[in-house]
């Protein structure tokens, strides 16, 4: 997740080609597929204030390349209760860019960026995934988002309260951006 440098790899060679060409056959069943595992996904998390789900604009779609949640408190203890009932999980984006090394020197303060990248955990979600795994996937986050909810309630004080507000203001005006 560290970039020292600026660059591309754009390699391709031909048996990628070959593979590519021939996954593209599938490619709208599983944006299809990936799709209705996301909205399940929605559907299930919708409504947890503990954690925020993916937004997208209402004329545009996702591919949901990773279905990633944001965690509003300890996504450490978050993701360590998905992995006590076997979910996986990933943090895609660790760092934000302005982040990296190759960045560093721009010295900028990106705040809303920092906390996202601290918050966001990733589920899985790919075409061909169980139903069966979905529902896991569901079950496990459910309760872990309500513990995290009755944590919140017990360790609110009143700077927390007011702290809280203001990062809930501020994420609302950043509310546009996918997390998809």
């Amino acid at each position: 997740y560290y970039h020292e440098y600026i660059g591309i790899n754009g390699r391709l060679d031909t048996i990628q080609c070959i593979v590519l060409s021939e996954k593209l056959k599938i490619y709208d069943a599983d944006l299809d597929k990936r799709r209705a595992i996301g909205s399940a996904y929605n559907d299930a998390f919708t409504g947890l204030s503990s954690v925020v789900t993916p937004f997208t604009k209402s004329d545009r779609q996702t591919v949901y390349a990773q279905y990633t949640l944001a965690v509003k408190e300890d996504r450490d203890g978050f993701i360590k209760k998905l992995s006590d009932q076997g979910v996986p999980t990933s943090v895609h984006y660790p760092f934000g860019m302005h982040e990296q090394p190759v960045y560093k020197k721009m010295n900028v303060s990106l705040p809303i960026t920092e906390k996202m990248a601290r918050s966001v955990v990733s589920l899985p979600l790919y075409p061909d995934m169980p139903k069966d795994h979905v529902n896991t996937v569901i079950e496990a986050v459910r309760p872990a988002a309500r513990t995290q909810q009755f944590v919140l309630d017990f360790a609110c004080s009143c700077s927390f309260i007011v702290s809280f507000l203001l990062r809930s203001e501020e994420r609302r005006v950043g509310q546009g951006v996918d997390l998809g």
